[in-house]
């Protein structure tokens, strides 16, 4: 991971010692956001039924410093609620516009795996007051690497296609320890393309990986994968080991918006393949109108994820019953199956502030449990 850290660190050192002649854009954006759930046994988004002030609120500046018509470096930084305020280099990268169509953009960047995936934390910029969780929830918003972007015109439709390669190096959520565990991405490779044309945006990318790595530290997740290995079980204990894994990721997405009435979606799909996990399927549909400053909208969402077939690699043998029920147990408590419906209000009352109020009702069907939550915020760009 040292080239990583070394093309980070330049974008970065780039941006902070910009010669006194260049000429620096700056702009930023904030979000102060709460909520509460409205039983004292449910928790949505980072919410519970305690009023809390950290999951929807965030400050950031980024710095664009132009060095000449065609090379500029920008710098985004980031302080998140739920990262207890902790500054962050969320973007660092140097763009550099080889033709008036082509672009190529290297350092630290964002994963490009969604509609909304430049402007996903800046909430001012949709409708909604945080996109929905059920489809942007991968477990990583940015990589390192390039990305080349190309911008053409057929007939009146603007068609911008991206490629990108990189490597990922972050943290992820592990429930079986309740805590941020190290993981990585190595070899990923994509591509996407956007077509608007009037008053439609049509999008559909596709993301390959063939060096998916979780570190897994559970003590107990770590002795079944040895006791497996003890046992011969070594397929089985290679689909537990979440090492080397082979990944895809594909999305494709609409939305309609003529500036009085608009409807969208996204539909995505994660295969992780030879995997204790499944594939994960997630889906939303959004429609709303605007009523001046007001815009009153509604969304529908779904996961659906299913459980893998680990626990078929273990021969038909009563003397490995206890590791068939093991690995089986695993794999399906990663399945899931959640709806998801919002209604919420806008309210541009100044220029670059909006004030949104938003209800979602989850109900998760394989648990039969259903929660609710209220939130509010305050969102703004500058």
């Amino acid at each position: 991971m040292k080239t990583i850290k070394t093309i980070t660190a330049a974008a970065v050192l780039a941006a902070l010692s910009m010669p006194a002649s260049a000429n620096i854009d700056w702009s930023g954006f904030a979000s102060v956001g709460g909520g509460v759930t409205t039983g004292s046994d449910e928790q949505l988004f980072g919410y519970d039924n305690n009023v809390s002030f950290q999951p929807d609120t965030l400050f950031a500046l980024q710095g664009t410093a132009t060095l000449s018509d065609r090379i500029s470096v920008t710098t985004q930084l980031m302080a998140r609620g739920d990262d207890d305020f902790n500054l962050a280099v969320e973007w660092a990268y140097i763009n550099f516009r080889l033709t008036d169509s082509l672009t190529l953009n290297a350092g630290k960047l964002r994963l490009p795996f969604y509609l909304y995936s430049d402007s996903l934390d800046v909430a001012y910029s949709y409708h909604w007051l945080r996109t929905p969780e059920s489809v942007y929830r991968a477990p990583f918003d940015n990589y390192t690497g390039a990305s080349l972007q190309h911008n053409a015109f057929v007939g009146n439709a603007v068609i911008t296609t991206q490629f990108m390669a990189g490597n990922v190096d972050d943290t992820v959520y592990a429930p079986t320890t309740d805590r941020e565990i190290q993981g990585e991405v190595n070899n990923l490779i994509g591509a996407s393309v956007t077509a608007m044309l009037n008053s439609w945006t049509l999008r559909a990318g596709y993301f390959h990986t063939n060096d998916a790595n979780v570190f897994m530290t559970d003590p107990a997740y770590l002795g079944l994968i040895n006791s497996l290995n003890e046992a011969g079980l070594n397929d089985t204990a290679e689909a537990m080991n979440f090492l080397g894994d082979t990944g895809t990721f594909a999305s494709v997405g609409a939305i309609y918006d003529n500036m009085n009435w608009f409807a969208g979606f996204e539909y995505t799909e994660l295969e992780n393949k030879n995997s204790i996990f499944g594939t994960d399927r997630s889906s939303y549909f959004t429609a709303g109108k605007r009523f001046g400053a007001y815009t009153l909208h509604a969304t529908f969402a779904q996961t659906d994820d299913k459980a893998s077939n680990a626990a078929s690699t273990i021969p038909d043998d009563a003397a490995f019953a206890p590791f068939v029920a093991g690995v089986e147990g695993l794999a399906q408590s990663q399945a899931s199956r959640i709806d998801y419906t919002s209604v919420g209000l806008r309210y541009d009352f100044a220029r670059g502030i909006s004030l949104k109020a938003d209800f979602t009702h989850a109900d998760d069907k394989n648990t039969d449990q259903t929660s609710n939550l209220i939130s509010f915020a305050l969102q703004t760009v500058f």
